[in-house]
């Protein structure tokens, strides 16, 4: 999507005003939010906050305009989930408006209600009570989240092509200035693909919440939680859902106070022992093996990728960097 449809940057605004009028939406500018494609300059979605009259009743809401035409609107991921969703502790966000996708003008937009909540985690290192939190609700959401697939399953699927025709290409520019990188990274990474494609096939995907972590659920109580990033239900690796959020986390302990490789690696076996300790894949050989999968298919794109999104000038990016590295040797060793 990052290289798809118009740029919102110029013509956004013209947009947003015409569509809170139609909507009854009264933005509160101070609360706007651009997002970027990464390291593209393009804007692909604008979101803000504001009011909306609902049923009657003064509404808290943002009001989000979408760029890019997705594959299944974001309207329309909301409403499935929703259909088809048991639990009965996490929800997706309450619909207040919407306009549908316009070729002509490229864009759609979603009013959604304004969940004021804290996220299942907080801060890095993850409290011990907030991470069983969250993979009490991970186990729920399995559970009850997704009992009917409603994204039709893919005819094919090759991590290769995504890896060096989608992924690397959109850091090309920084793979090139990079002090890490290692002359063996490209020799471990042809060899955890060559794992991945002969371990697992199409066939073996499952329809999961592509975006399962914490930032994304929002705790309004015990027995309240508000799941975000609906855009992302997809297709993808066996148990993919239950590794990337960690994925992430390792990633996002460049915001841990003072890092140090022994406080990163600790995290790390929280995590990990989290993972390893879900009811799914406790004592059960092949899950096991289908999570080792996962996450070589998650470590893959945390060395060549994902870790470009830190701040090469702090020194957490040496740290994550070589521990990334660490990580992906130890999966393709046990995998092999």
């Amino acid at each position: 999507m990052r290289i798809l449809g118009d740029d919102l940057a110029l013509r956004w605004k013209d947009i947003f005003v015409q569509v809170s009028s139609d909507l009854g939406f009264v933005p509160d500018w101070n609360r706007l939010r651009k997002s970027e494609w990464w390291k593209t300059g393009k804007i692909g979605a604008v979101s803000c906050h504001g009011v909306m009259n609902v049923d009657g009743q003064p509404k808290r809401a943002v009001l989000k305009i979408q760029g890019t035409k997705t594959m299944t609107s974001e309207v329309e991921m909301i409403k499935a989930f929703e259909f088809q969703n048991n639990s009965s502790t996490i929800r997706p966000p309450k619909i207040y408006g919407s306009f549908p996708w316009d070729d002509e003008k490229q864009f759609e937009v979603l009013v959604m209600e304004e969940v004021n909540a804290e996220c299942v985690i907080t801060r890095h290192p993850a409290p011990n009570r907030q991470l069983s939190k969250y993979f009490n609700l991970y186990s729920e959401y399995r559970k009850n989240c997704r009992s009917i697939p409603w994204v039709k399953k893919p005819d094919e699927w090759s991590f290769r092509r995504m890896l060096f025709k989608v992924w690397m290409p959109a850091v090309e520019k920084q793979s090139q200035s990079d002090v890490l990188k290692n002359e063996s990274d490209l020799k471990l990474v042809e060899k955890g693909i060559r794992i991945i494609e002969s371990s697992l096939t199409v066939e073996d995907l499952e329809f999961v919440h592509g975006h399962f972590q914490p930032g994304d659920l929002l705790v309004v109580s015990d027995k309240e939680v508000v799941l975000f990033s609906n855009l992302a239900w997809s297709w993808r690796v066996p148990f993919y859902d239950a590794v990337f959020g960690y994925h992430w986390w390792m990633l996002g302990m460049e915001h841990a106070k003072n890092l140090t490789t022994d406080l990163l690696e600790q995290e790390r076996r929280r995590w990990l022992e989290k993972i390893f300790n879900l009811s799914e894949i406790k004592g059960n050989k092949r899950n096991i093996r289908l999570v080792k999968l996962a996450l070589l298919e998650r470590a893959i794109p945390a060395l060549m990728v994902d870790r470009y999104m830190m701040n090469p000038e702090e020194p957490s990016y040496e740290i994550i960097t070589e521990s990334a590295r660490k990580e992906l040797k130890r999966l393709v060793q046990e995998l092999l």
